[in-house]
């Protein structure tokens, strides 16, 4: 009887030994052909026009369904791409206008300029920060000759002053009453 107990343990052992072996035999032989796969997909030709989509929107959505971002082309031309929050309010927002200017903008829980980053069809390059009160109140700006400048604006978005730094390296600095008019100029 002993001897029959020892060989039923050992066929137990051998039995969940095989099945042991049978799970790592089948996860092996999955991951070889899950390399195998992924070697054939980087294999193929990537100038293949199936890989191509084109469209005039993407809407990125999260888990839920609700639109977190975007990109698309508008009427007139502008590329666009947005960054929702979790309310819906657009927050950031990238855009290259059909003359080829781009523009960066952080925006408020209301869709109003917190910080944009600009360039003029000119070619001048502006960094515009606004307060709460959706206001631009100051500005670095590089304009195409090399001059830099810092410009400062009061509640009604009427500049009060401003420092700049000329191409051959001279600084002036401007202070302007309610009115516009310059009260202020240094050098004279």
């Amino acid at each position: 009887m002993l001897s029959t107990q020892i060989l039923e343990n050992r066929i137990q052992g051998l039995e969940r030994e095989n099945r042991r072996l049978k799970i790592v035999g089948a996860t092996a032989l999955t991951l070889g052909s899950l390399v195998i796969l992924m070697g054939q997909v980087a294999a193929e030709d990537p100038s293949d026009s199936q890989r191509v989509i084109r469209a005039k929107a993407f809407v990125v959505t999260d888990r839920d369904g609700n639109a977190r971002g975007g990109m698309r082309v508008h009427r007139d031309g502008t590329v666009g791409f947005y960054l929702l929050d979790s309310d819906g309010s657009q927050r950031v927002k990238w855009r290259v206008f059909p003359s080829g200017e781009p523009a960066l903008h952080m925006l408020n829980t209301k869709g109003r300029p917190l910080a944009v980053l600009a360039q003029t069809s000119e070619g001048a390059m502006a960094l515009h920060l606004h307060s709460k009160s959706d206001r631009d109140h100051g500005s670095f700006v590089v304009l195409p000759d090399g001059t830099t400048g810092l410009s400062y604006f009061d509640k009604d978005t009427k500049m009060r002053g401003g420092l700049w730094l000329t191409p051959d390296a001279s600084p002036e600095l401007h202070l302007r009453n309610d009115d516009g008019e310059t009260i202020f100029k240094a050098p004279q």
